[in-house]
């Protein structure tokens, strides 16, 4: 090696052993919490609610970012809990989009954090409207599929140890329903909006210490406008011990129907181009399928009144179906049944879908 190209490298190492240096070097000396307080009123005017932030804390490496404990978002509606609260949260972003004043959020990590939900008696929840938030400008309408209306992207989210808490005025009207999950883990990659972006999901299910979910694939969701999603969704789940009586109100609201009692364990596959409707509800776009097997264990259907209740039972349930124009038509392509020794096969078959009942 000439001695030129050895000077070229030395220079090369220093320059970049300095650069390293500066970027632990850089935090020490720079306190970010000199900008707490305009640091959250820009949150609260993004957000359109109060903000609290705890001490924040700059990196540079291996990304630009801030690490803020704890962490506080309001409800919008005055006297209900937070929206959401956490130990920690640390973020990092993407220099060239911001260049370009997009968010470009390369990593979000939040720690034990505690989510109030609520949706409302019309349907709306208590989450800020991102879209229109901070913001004086009309957003752009959708040019396509893909567009969003939206500078936000996300390329990972990880959220541990959370515990979420679902207050529903909605789906049993004149009354509300509450429903908290514990320890749930949830992994977003590549999320912008109206686009196609991977989950992985898994939380512990009520009544506590009960049963488990694990859910992962991809989402497509449908745009806020009528048309179809910008890409298929496909979503595998395993279930553990799920006891569908714990969430009988909304079987009732979506089937029409209460489930039995009993545990559920299994995996299933579905998926399914969606869509937006013209009234705003989602439906499903040409075909979709589901497939699995599940297990249900100490079954007994809901006694009658001032009877007493069927003794309880196992069975094994094997499935293949395929949803037709639009999900309003199913097809069973396999279904097998079984309880002990005894089985039945059947396949082949069409029907019309069932549709929920109307609200009252």
């Amino acid at each position: 090696m000439s001695l030129r190209y050895r000077r070229l490298l030395w220079i090369g190492g220093s320059l970049l052993a300095t650069l390293i240096l500066l970027a632990f070097t850089i935090p020490l000396f720079v306190d970010i919490n000199r900008y707490h307080d305009a640091i959250e009123s820009q949150a609260e005017r993004l957000l359109g609610r109060d903000v609290t932030l705890g001490r924040m804390r700059l990196t540079l490496l291996p990304l630009p970012g801030v690490s803020i404990e704890p962490l506080a978002i309001a409800s919008d509606v005055k006297g209900d809990p937070e929206l959401l609260r956490a130990e920690s949260l640390a973020a990092h972003a993407r220099i060239l989009p911001l260049l370009r004043g997009e968010i470009a959020v390369a990593s979000l990590v939040a720690h034990h954090p505690v989510l109030n939900l609520r949706r409302f008696p019309d349907g709306h929840w208590n989450l800020p409207d991102l879209a229109s938030q901070g913001s004086s400008t009309p957003p752009r309408q959708p040019s396509g599929h893909g567009a969003s209306g939206s500078g936000l992207s996300l390329s990972k989210l990880r959220i541990e140890g959370a515990r979420l808490r679902l207050v529903d005025e909605a789906v049993l009207p004149g009354k509300q329903v509450t429903t908290t999950l514990q320890q749930v883990d949830l992994a977003l990659e590549g999320y912008a909006p109206g686009r196609p972006f991977g989950i992985r999901l898994e939380t512990d299910l009520p009544p506590k210490g009960s049963g488990h979910l694990r859910l992962e694939g991809i989402v497509a969701p449908p745009p806020s406008l009528p048309g179809p999603a910008s890409g298929e969704t496909s979503l595998k789940v395993e279930l553990s011990k799920l006891q569908p009586s714990a969430f009988t109100v909304y079987f009732q609201s979506l089937a029409g129907f209460a489930p039995p009692l009993g545990s559920l364990s299994g995996k299933l596959e579905a998926r399914a181009r969606l869509k937006t409707a013209g009234d705003g509800t989602y439906e499903v776009e040409g075909d979709g399928a589901l497939s699995g097997d599940l297990e249900l264990r100490g079954v007994a259907m809901r006694p009658a009144a001032r009877s007493s209740p069927q003794a309880a039972g196992d069975l094994d349930l094997a499935i293949d179906l395929t949803a037709t124009e639009g999900g309003k038509r199913i097809q069973i392509r396999k279904f097998e049944a079984g309880r002990g020794k005894t089985r039945l096969a059947a396949g082949g078959a069409s029907f019309a879908a069932i549709t929920p009942p109307p609200s009252t």
